[in-house]
């Protein structure tokens, strides 16, 4: 009665394991996120997958190093075999201009076979998008004081904070 019609969710239990499709993850690497801030979007890109190991997600993950066109390709099928470690330390590539259309092109081959829950950009916004809106949730996250003006209203926006040693998105 205190709560009306809020429902309750329990935690999962420690041997439940949660089960989602497809994540994908792209980090933006035009010239425009050189330097800190890309290493600030590895960061936070190792945070993401180390939290879907502590919480026994089972997942396929995609995730893309990615300027003008896909630099770098990776496609982890069990998150369990990701070296967290050996992922913050790896040296990305592209640093040329931006534009959002091949990683939605890539992300259309993928939902042929599999079911997209979302897609994760890490990214300043600023770039070149797509003429259709998917059928999957897009979350940009980065380094915004504000709202950036420049995504379409279709995408949510999330920020960089900082915390402890490395970033979490609000």
């Amino acid at each position: 009665e205190l709560y009306g019609d809020t429902p309750l969710i329990e935690p999962t239990e420690e041997n439940e394991v949660l089960n989602i499709d497809t994540i994908c993850i792209a980090i933006d690497t035009s010239g425009s996120c050189s330097g800190k801030v890309a290493q600030d979007f590895l960061s936070e890109t190792s945070a993401i997958l180390e939290e879907l190991k502590n919480n026994k997600v089972e997942t396929d993950v995609y995730i893309w190093e990615c300027d003008q066109k896909i630099q770098k390709e990776e496609h982890y099928e069990n998150i369990s075999s990701v070296n967290l470690v050996e992922f913050e330390k790896r040296r990305m590539r592209g640093w040329g201009g931006t534009s959002f259309i091949p990683v939605f092109d890539k992300i259309k081959t993928i939902t042929k076979e599999k079911k997209v829950e979302c897609l994760i950009y890490l990214t300043d916004g600023y770039g070149d998008y797509p003429d259709e809106i998917p059928d999957y949730p897009v979350y940009f996250v980065g380094p915004y004081e504000d709202d950036c003006d420049v995504i379409p209203k279709w995408i949510t926006q999330l920020k960089l904070r900082r915390k402890e040693k490395n970033y979490g998105f609000v």
